[in-house]
C-alpha cells in the first residue's frame, strides 16, 4: 500500500510535480534535438569520407530534424494547453522521427566501413532509444495527470478501489500516446460514453 501512496503522489498534478516534470521534458526535448544535430553531423562526416556520393543519411537527417522539431512544438503546446491531442502528435511525430533516425543509423553503420562511423551510428541508436524511452515516460506521465484531474474535478459517487483506478488512469493514458492510435481511441471513448 505504500508503494501505492507514493507512486500517486509522485503522478498527482500538484505545481511541484508539475515543475519537476516540466523540467524532465525541457530535458528530453534537448536531448532528442542534440541527438539529431549529432546525427547530422554524424552523416556529414560519413558523407564526406566516402568516395562517391552517397547523400541518403543527409537526407534523411533533414527528414528527422522536421519530425523532431515538431515533437518539440507539440510538447511546449501540450505543456501549455495540457490537452492530450497535442501529446497523441508529439508522440506520433517522436515516433517517426525516431524510426526515420534507426533507419539513418542503421544506413550508416552497414553502409560505411569506416570504425569512427560505426562506433557513432551504434551510440546514437544507444542515445535515440533512451530519448524515446524517456519521453514516452513522461508523457503517459503528462497524460495521467490530464486523465486525472478532469476526473478530480468532477465530483463523482462512486467508490472504486483507488489502485485500480489508478491502473486504469495509466492504461488509458497509455492507449492515448500510442502513435496515431492515440485520437481514435479517444473519439471511440467519447462515442462510447454518450452512447
Amino acid at each position: 500500500m505504500e508503494d501505492f501512496d507514493e507512486i500517486t503522489s509522485y503522478l498527482r498534478p500538484t505545481r511541484k510535480n508539475n515543475m519537476i516534470l516540466g523540467g524532465l521534458l525541457a530535458f528530453a526535448v534537448v536531448s532528442f534535438l542534440v541527438s539529431g544535430w549529432l546525427q547530422s553531423v554524424s552523416a556529414e562526416y560519413s558523407n564526406d569520407i566516402k568516395d562517391f556520393d552517397f547523400d541518403l543519411p543527409s537526407k534523411l537527417c533533414r527528414i528527422t530534424t522536421v519530425f523532431r522539431m515538431l515533437t518539440s512544438a507539440f510538447s511546449v503546446l501540450g505543456f501549455m494547453s495540457r490537452k492530450i491531442g497535442m501529446w497523441t502528435l508529439c508522440t506520433t511525430c517522436a515516433a517517426i522521427a525516431f524510426i526515420m533516425s534507426l533507419f539513418t543509423s542503421l544506413v550508416m553503420l552497414f553502409g560505411f566501413t569506416d570504425k569512427l562511423s560505426i562506433i557513432l551510428s551504434i551510440l546514437l541508436i544507444l542515445l535515440d532509444t533512451c530519448c524515446i524511452t524517456l519521453f514516452a515516460f513522461i508523457i503517459i506521465a503528462f497524460v495521467y495527470q490530464s486523465l486525472v484531474y478532469g476526473k478530480d474535478s468532477q465530483f463523482s459517487l462512486d467508490i472504486n478501489d483507488p489502485k485500480a483506478l489508478m491502473m486504469k488512469n495509466l492504461l488509458n493514458s497509455m492507449l492515448r500516446v500510442i502513435p496515431g492510435i492515440g485520437f481514435y481511441f479517444a473519439q471511440s471513448s467519447t462515442a462510447t460514453k454518450s452512447a
